[in-house]
């Protein structure tokens, strides 16, 4: 058993594991490596043959750092394992709310080994990995560790294995050891079921009584523009919830593909361009071949969802709603759907998350079409969700999955009537719960110039009312007083590129709040 340390009052070294025999030494970086900030002193020397053996020294437990952090390391030995191959090391954590309690995590040899940070397993600069997952011996051994701080990683746990990396050229002191930033390990206990750095969270499910309490975020530009934390605030809330509305979004510039919006989408990331151009104009327009620009009902869809890749993000910005009757927005939480049918009816979620449905644009020179679930789970899963793909005026033909040539009438049969119907009732109580303009998961807004929204056009189905346009006023002159129109400007973004950025500003606005604690002077322990 490790003996806890329970009460720190100065910054000390890490205290390392006596050397013997069978007892794990401390790891320390090589030489040509840079200097961590605190180095294990050497161990002890062996007593001498003449002098009565003495009982090997139990192992000590790392001494903690006087810093304000969430759990430190305290503890690491191996697990017990009947194959070396498949074998585990168990880590103990201290918390400060219960310093006398640690948490464990134990996770695979090969993934302590498969996570190194070391300068001579990742590349510094381009941050790539210059060993392969097949580089790294199964049955090596944990035989020393130790606790150092390394540029740009923080503090991390260093292990050293009794078998080197395998991987052409590699320095064989570095090959044998292993570098992990805690703050991975600390992500395990946090949130055991995504840990990885940089994981998303978990989509925040709404609906019309979650949206008419305000729940949905809304930003003023210019804190948007401005304010780091306002875009953090922005991104987290698309993350989550999937929209987002910016206020006081100027108007002035409408023309061409240089206006706010323009400058709104980049404060993100980069637009992304498709053959409607940079930006596009919702708006009215007499022959249009597109339904989106008439003044009729557009009901529930999402955009391009015949393309291999659509679009994650969409963003709307009103330019101008004067003397319209009509013309409301309304959205749908698609996630908020599949989890009531998941909870209500299991098998309707399996057979929409299952069951392919084809989509395809022929128009304008442009012929697209894919093939795709309704509800598409995230991989590994069976119920969470990826992206939701419901878009029925893009909708083609009915996949055919099961042809076969009859033997008897030299013909071909197809054995899908049973699957479709089954199908065609899953689709039915999917857009029920969508359509309805009573339904708990509609929520309606009319959407006023200044005002942008930005959702996820792959979980968010978004409509439009039909409308028309009102005769305006006259002045004395008999000239009309106001203009008349309804003008939306429109922009994609894919989602790797607002996901980057979440994770960029999480980090930093993180590490900002870390360093504030510290240069506070606050310990763990007094």
């Amino acid at each position: 058993m490790w003996r806890a340390v329970s009460r720190v009052t100065k910054l000390p070294t890490p205290a390392t594991r006596a050397s013997s025999s069978s007892a794990i030494r401390p790891a320390a970086l090589a030489s040509n490596q840079p200097p961590a900030a605190s180095s294990p002193p050497p161990p002890p020397p062996r007593p001498s043959p003449k002098q009565p053996q003495a009982q090997p020294q139990k192992a000590q437990p790392f001494i903690l750092r006087p810093l304000a952090k969430r759990y430190q390391l305290q503890s690491v030995e191996a697990a017990p394992a009947v194959d070396p191959a498949s074998a585990s090391t168990t880590l103990s954590f201290v918390s400060p709310s219960d310093p006398n309690a640690p948490k464990t995590v134990t996770v695979p040899n090969l993934w302590l080994r498969d996570a190194s940070v070391h300068p001579d397993h990742v590349h510094p600069s381009s941050n790539q990995r210059l060993f392969k997952t097949t580089d790294i011996p199964l049955t090596g051994k944990l035989i020393g560790y130790g606790v150092h701080d390394l540029p740009n990683h923080g503090e991390c746990l260093v292990t050293e294995w009794s078998k080197p990396l395998q991987t052409p050229g590699t320095n064989p002191t570095t090959a044998k050891l292993s570098v992990v930033p805690t703050k991975y390990l600390v992500a395990l206990l946090e949130n055991p079921q995504h840990p990885l750095q940089g994981e998303l969270p978990a989509p925040r499910t709404w609906d019309r009584a979650a949206a008419l309490e305000k729940t949905l975020v809304k930003i003023p530009y210019d804190r948007f523009r401005s304010d780091d934390k306002a875009l953090f605030e922005t991104l987290d809330a698309l993350v989550q919830d999937g929209i987002v509305f910016l206020t006081g979004v100027p108007t002035a510039e409408r023309e061409g593909h240089h206006t706010e919006l323009r400058k709104a989408v980049e404060r993100i990331g980069s637009l992304r361009r498709t053959w409607y151009g940079d930006l596009w104009d919702v708006k009215a327009v007499e022959g249009s071949l597109n339904i989106a620009y008439t003044n009729l009902d557009l009901g529930l869809h999402m955009d391009l969802t015949h393309f291999d890749n659509p679009p994650r993000y969409q963003f709307l910005h009103s330019l101008q709603n004067a003397r319209v009757k009509g013309g409301l927005s309304y959205f749908v939480d698609t996630y908020a759907v599949a989890a009531h049918l998941h909870a209500t009816a299991p098998s309707v979620f399996s057979i929409l998350a299952h069951e392919n449905v084809h989509f395809e644009y022929r128009n304008g020179g442009q012929h697209t079409r894919f093939v795709r679930p309704t509800l598409e789970l995230a991989p590994g899963s069976n119920s969470r969700l990826h992206a939701v793909n419901y878009s029925p005026p893009f909708q083609g033909p009915l996949p055919l999955e099961r042809l076969s040539t009859s033997t008897s009438s030299q013909g071909v049969v197809s054995d899908d009537a049973q699957r479709l119907a089954d199908l065609h009732d899953a689709l039915s109580q999917f857009s029920q719960l969508c359509d309805d303009p009573a339904s708990q998961f509609r929520f309606e807004h009319q959407l006023e110039p200044g005002q942008c929204v930005i959702f996820d056009n792959c979980r968010v189905l978004h409509a439009r009312t039909a409308f028309e346009f009102l005769e305006p006023p006259t002045t004395a002159h008999g000239e009309e007083d106001v203009e008349v129109g309804r003008w939306l400007k429109g922009a994609y973004m894919d989602g790797d590129e607002l996901w980057s950025k979440w994770r960029v500003l999480s980090q930093k606005l993180r590490e900002q709040d870390e360093e504030r604690l510290r240069t506070k002077g606050r310990t763990l322990f007094v």
